[in-house]
């Protein structure tokens, strides 16, 4: 039989259901709130590749993600608010390089090999802390940038399989009068002018690549902002002819695990079964002393190449440039 409800039990109901929704709302907006007190970063972060990697994330605050790629990567992720960007510390065999304006930073673990720990980190960071900068500031900026690089122990780093250029040739490079290194900065030390840099910026963006102690940082800087009509979006009272917006992205690789990673794909091309692929890996790994020699000898018949390309269009090979030993850095037990 059928239960007759009557409009004072509709009306105990309604107020009930109403109540209980009204509880669920501010218990959501309670956890939305905590969780977005749970990640506000602290603003000044010292973070590190390696063993320590992983502890330093966490004492930041870093939000830890596992499913992005599966099993084979963790990511650590740090967000800072365009109000309060993040001032990232990045330490590494004793010597400290900090980057202010900071928008995201983010490390990277690998699964397998075990005990590798943070094997790379990639910050994004503007070059100031406004959203736009006069051209010729951002200029000044980055000199100072890469002085302050330099003075704070990396040095320039140039691929095995690229030119060795300095000075003069290296800043002709730079330009791409030829057609060969557009906005590759082969030597940090020699500075072009402010035309040549923002010519160069407005076609493609610059590279400049570091070593320091097993480690590779590559700093990318971009504009953002191509034309008046990409400015006027962002403030139509500015002249893109003396205000642009720029972009940083400066990655940290610790090359024991990025150069194992490029002689794999050199020593196991053309293998298709797994288990050969695995016994091939395992190998190279394991006979560092055998397959670098072997690899350096390829890429540097490459650089070899080029060089000879340049030296007939009039470039002079910097002789003097020493290849970072990365051997010790490849060995099985990692160095930090």
């Amino acid at each position: 039989m059928a239960i007759r409800t009557t409009p004072k039990v509709i009306s105990k109901r309604i107020v009930a259901a109403l109540l209980a929704t009204i509880l669920l709302a501010l218990i959501s907006l309670t956890v939305h709130a905590l969780d977005n007190k749970e990640k506000i970063m602290p603003q000044e972060v010292t973070l590190q590749l390696g063993k320590k990697g992983p502890e330093s994330f966490k004492l930041a605050g870093a939000v830890a993600d596992h499913h992005t790629a599966g099993e084979l990567a963790g990511f650590l992720d740090l967000k800072w608010p365009s109000k309060q960007l993040g001032v990232v510390t990045i330490r590494h065999g004793g010597h400290d390089l900090t980057i202010p304006h900071t928008f995201s930073a983010m490390g990277t673990a690998w699964s397998q090999p075990k005990g590798e720990g943070v094997v790379g980190i990639d910050l994004n960071s503007g070059i100031s802390a406004g959203e736009l900068i006069r051209h010729r500031e951002a200029y000044d900026l980055w000199v100072k940038l890469m002085k302050r690089i330099q003075d704070s122990g990396w040095q320039r780093y140039i691929y095995l399989s690229s030119p060795r250029l300095t000075g003069k040739d290296a800043i002709r490079y730079f330009q791409d009068e030829e057609n060969f290194g557009l906005g590759e900065i082969t030597d940090p030390g020699a500075v072009p002018d402010f035309n040549t840099w923002y010519s160069v910026m407005m076609k493609r963006g610059m590279i400049a690549t570091f070593y320091l102690d097993g480690v590779e940082m590559s700093l990318s800087f971009d504009s953002t902002v191509n034309d008046q009509e990409d400015l006027d979006d962002i403030n139509k009272t500015l002249s893109f002819k003396e205000w642009g917006q720029y972009m940083m992205r400066i990655e940290f690789n610790n090359l024991r695990m990025s150069m194992r990673e490029q002689m794999y794909l050199t020593f196991l091309e053309g293998i298709h079964d797994e288990k050969m692929l695995s016994a091939k890996r395992e190998d190279i790994a394991n006979n560092m002393t055998k397959y670098w020699p072997r690899y350096r000898d390829i890429e540097l018949a490459k650089r070899k190449k080029e060089e000879a390309m340049l030296v007939s269009k009039g470039y002079k090979i910097d002789e003097g440039y020493q290849d970072p030993d990365l051997l010790p850095y490849l060995q099985k037990e990692p160095k930090f």
